[in-house]
């Protein structure tokens, strides 16, 4: 599948024939949207639903997507400023989901604020943010393809990406390796626990299919962080039953843990910069004009 986006080259990862680590040394989601987005810089557009419901941000973020997804119409011939509008609208109604309140300000901002991040935690999470926007054909930003590619609405490809995100070998890995390095340090892996059962020997978070030389975003938070020697030790403990390096998910949930970030952090934090990613993709294979539709490999007589 042909894109100008995202890709893996010789250890790095390139937004747009520009390395995303250096990209996230200054800037913010809505600068990084911008740029894989194609567009111009970002305005501030009020989202048009409800402020969305629930007990947990991941459930408002269901919510506000399913919301906006059940009345939105399709795409097809919006414009490329048309697309980025509205993904401007779906950034900020996120946000405002995930923190449960209306707000303002930079997405990383308001963000820092629901978890009450000090001037170093909001750095380290735009930072984040950035790294974690998009990452070639995953199975989200795929999943997203192919719900733009039969003309569906902006929220409707988000909401796709979203659900794929919260499988378990996906987006929810950071929140296993999460419980893997608490139980590392001798706290309680199972308190407010948020994630499905795993088979206990599965190491998380360990390698990258696309990175074999170790995942260049898991480099760049290690170097950023300063992390503590104990929770240094733990997140270098999964890598001792084999040859494969940690890769973001466990950088995800070490910064997590040297935050004091509530247990839901890491997916939040996953899927709020990969919103930006999954609006790219289906931004570029809604104006491509082209349907996905695989054929498949017939084993049955």
């Amino acid at each position: 599948m042909e894109t100008e986006l995202t890709t893996v080259r010789n250890g790095r990862l390139i937004y747009r024939g520009v390395d995303a680590v250096r990209v996230a040394r200054n800037a913010t989601v809505e600068d990084t949207a911008a740029l894989l987005w194609h567009c111009a810089p970002l305005k501030p557009v009020r989202p048009r639903t409800r402020l969305a419901e629930g007990e947990t941000g991941k459930a408002r973020a269901f919510e506000y997507l399913s919301q906006r997804a059940a009345t939105a119409p399709p795409l097809s011939g919006a414009t490329r400023d048309e697309l980025a509008e509205i993904g401007a609208e779906l950034l900020i109604g996120f946000a405002d989901a995930v923190s449960g309140i209306r707000g303002r300000g930079l997405f990383h901002q308001r963000l820092a604020r629901f978890w009450g991040l000090d001037p170093n935690g909001v750095d380290l999470l735009r930072r984040t943010l950035v790294l974690v926007a998009d990452h070639e054909l995953n199975p989200s930003s795929f999943s997203a393809r192919v719900t733009a590619s039969t003309g569906a609405s902006l929220a409707a490809c988000a909401l796709s990406g979203y659900a794929t995100l919260t499988g378990p070998r996906h987006g929810e890995a950071s929140a296993r390796a999460l419980e893997f390095l608490k139980s590392q340090l001798g706290r309680d892996p199972n308190k407010e626990a948020c994630t499905p059962a795993v088979p206990s020997d599965q190491t998380p978070a360990i390698g990258q299919a696309l990175d074999p030389n170790g995942d260049p975003r898991a480099k760049s938070r290690r170097r950023r962080m300063n992390l503590e020697p104990d929770l240094k030790r733990a997140s270098k403990a999964a890598e001792r039953n084999g040859q494969e390096r940690a890769n973001v998910d466990m950088a995800l949930a070490a910064l997590c843990l040297k935050l004091d970030l509530p247990n839901d952090a890491p997916f939040l934090i996953f899927a709020s910069g990969r919103l930006v990613g999954w609006i790219a993709h289906a931004i570029e294979q809604t104006l491509s004009g082209k349907m996905i539709r695989p054929r498949a490999k017939y084993l049955g007589k």
